[in-house]
């Protein structure tokens, strides 16, 4: 997967690559002043600041309490140890992006591999996210690599998403007890990929699917309106993939994760302004929502039975 900078740290092997001593500086609030250097209310804004540096990372409410990066990813690590994930072959792969104000986590899984097809190699990977400058909430996604070229061009498939807000209520145990149960899922799951592969979907499907879910635009006088720059690239993506998996819904899931995973590609996504991996992380979601989107679900449950949703035909 395309990252917009070069990662703070990678690690390979045993639980021992659970190591967060690149990210680590801790947070506090305090006081924001004016520019005539008079206090602001607490009530109304107060500062993040970096302890080591004293550097200012954004300003908050009363009510956010700024976690360190460090402190939710040592707590993630706790639990999968104490779990029953295998980690004897991981690879962990930390961001760090606008001056530590933003950190992503990446964790592949090397043991848990699912085969849908012959020589289509899928693993387990876990992908954190977090920001310190109220833009993201943290979460967590665990979805399965697809392994699809030598060159190490992936695509990920099958999404069990957490996320949660940094506030007082914010509990980072109960969190990492939640997403130390995952792994098992993605062994409960495997034969979703091959349900893919089988479930046929039409180049027609594939542009509806499209216009109603990446592509919507609404506006106020037409609520079905759709970017057309964007909807075209999707529909030819579709049609490149389809050349060689055929036209099914493994292939337009393939579609939707090379939308989310190469934000530095030249197609005209319509969405390439701003710093790359805000972008990525904006299209990441996008596909989440997609995917749990009820078109997507009659696609998936309705075709393994040769029957075509009259979803499809009239909406």
């Amino acid at each position: 997967m395309a990252q917009m900078t070069e990662a703070v740290s990678v690690c390979k092997g045993g639980a021992d690559a659970l190591n967060f001593d690149a990210i680590k500086f801790d947070v506090e609030t305090g006081p924001l002043y004016t520019r005539d250097k008079k206090p602001v209310a607490k009530e109304i804004r107060r500062g993040i600041y970096n302890t080591d540096t004293g550097n200012l990372i954004s300003t908050c409410g009363s009510k956010y309490k700024p976690v360190a990066h460090y402190e939710i990813a040592e707590k993630l690590r706790d639990k999968l140890i104490q779990s029953e994930v295998d980690l004897s072959d991981i690879e962990v792969t930390n961001w760090l992006y606008d001056d530590g104000a933003k950190w992503r986590m990446e964790i592949l899984f090397n043991k848990y591999i699912a085969e849908p097809a012959v020589g289509d190699i899928l693993k387990l990977r876990m992908l954190v996210d977090s920001s310190l400058d109220l833009t993201r909430m943290f979460s967590a996604i665990f979805d399965a690599l697809r392994m699809w070229c030598l060159n190490g061009c992936v695509s990920s498939l099958y999404q069990i998403h957490n996320r949660y807000k940094h506030t007082f209520g914010f509990n980072i145990e109960a969190v990492a007890n939640k997403i130390a149960l995952a792994p098992s899922k993605y062994n409960e799951n495997k034969e979703e990929f091959e349900r893919m592969i089988k479930t046929e979907v039409s180049r027609d499907e594939a542009l509806q699917f499209f216009k109603k879910t990446i592509g919507h635009r609404p506006r106020p006088t037409e609520p079905n309106h759709y970017s057309k720059p964007l909807v075209d690239n999707l529909t030819n993506r579709f049609d490149k993939e389809a050349m060689g998996l055929g036209f099914t819904l493994w292939t337009l899931y393939n579609v939707l994760t090379h939308y989310s995973s190469h934000p530095d590609k030249d197609e005209d996504w319509g969405d390439t302004r701003g710093k790359l991996h805000n972008v990525q992380y904006n299209r990441e979601r996008q596909v989440a929502k997609a995917i749990s989107n009820d078109m997507w679900l009659v696609l998936f449950t309705d075709n393994l039975d040769g029957q075509r949703n009259q979803f499809y035909k009239y909406n």
